[in-house]
């Protein structure tokens, strides 16, 4: 291992599950589990790392951030929320501060009304089965340390439950405020989006720092398009100048279905996105679409 993060994440996850009693065996936590130990193994990405040769994430963090610094409590007013939603779309706007889901910023369109969002940990509770069979359905894929390290420290993420034939010509934008006014932050948003067969949804996601201080955020979403869905997810990366962004994106499509991915990205310190398709059905259709148009010292990878 080539990093001294390792180490500070090992502690956290040691301090989170001392916290957990009987939700120990509950699905979620067996995931963390496993998440912990991939990173064990791994590590994170280092500089002699070929995924990340381009982008020396881990270096960066270290030199720039204090991960013993605990998130205070936010204080972002609902006019710095307003200002940064993106005018003229209409549907639902799911509002998250400090990777916590704001029930009183947050506005559910009635063409959206049927569509549940639950927090993960509930969502393994009540239907492990299901939960098992979607959360982290695309960690194969990679053994990225970056993935590894959302899995295991998860807490206030949320799954969102498409029902099968719907269809919705509204998006459901998700937006993910960060409050570095006071002091650093350090966010790991983690959303499942699971899609019923045959139903059609747009997702539009955006990321804003609010404050002077630098942010970063380890975000990972997980998208299972079941059989003849049709969905979207837009990418709006605009953030300020002393924002970080890992973003995870991972895609699982069955039969029949069509899902694309456009990435917009104009600003940011250092913003990395990684975007894994899994096609698992005959007949389906990817589409990954993006544009970089970036200013100053923002550092993008793709």
């Amino acid at each position: 291992m080539e990093s001294k993060l390792n180490q500070i994440i090992f502690d956290q996850f040691d301090a989170l599950e001392s916290k957990l009693n009987g939700n120990k065996s509950l699905a979620i936590h067996q995931h963390r589990k496993k998440a912990i130990e991939s990173l064990k193994e791994s590590g994170l990405p280092g500089n002699k790392n070929e995924e990340y040769k381009f982008t020396r994430l881990t270096t960066f963090l270290e030199k720039n951030l204090d991960f013993d610094l605990k998130n205070g409590k936010p204080n972002i007013s609902e006019e710095s929320v307003q200002s940064s939603i993106i005018k003229n779309i209409e549907g639902s706007t799911l509002v998250f501060i400090n990777d916590k889901l704001s029930s009183g910023l947050t506005e559910i369109h009635q063409e959206h009304e049927q569509i549940q969002i639950t927090k993960l940990e509930d969502a393994s509770r009540n239907n492990e089965e299901s939960f098992n069979h979607y959360f982290s359905t695309n960690q194969t894929v990679t053994k990225d340390g970056f993935l590894a390290w959302n899995t295991a420290l998860t807490e206030d993420g949320i799954h969102i439950q498409v029902p099968e034939n719907t269809e919705s010509k509204k998006p459901i934008s998700l937006y993910f405020f960060s409050d570095a006014q006071s002091q650093q932050v350090v966010n790991k948003p983690r959303v499942l989006i699971e899609l019923g067969e045959n139903s059609e949804v747009t997702f539009v996601e955006n990321f804003t720092t609010v404050g002077n201080h630098i942010s970063f955020n380890n975000s990972v979403v997980e998208i299972i398009a079941n059989k003849a869905t049709r969905g979207s997810f837009i990418k709006v990366q605009n953030d300020s100048d002393n924002a970080v962004l890992m973003s995870t994106t991972q895609i699982y499509q069955a039969d029949t279905s069509s899902f694309s991915c456009h990435t917009f990205t104009f600003s940011g310190k250092i913003v990395r996105n990684n975007l894994n398709f899994v096609i698992d059905g005959e007949g389906a259709e990817s589409n990954m679409n993006g544009l970089y148009l970036t200013k100053g010292s923002t550092h993008v990878d793709n």
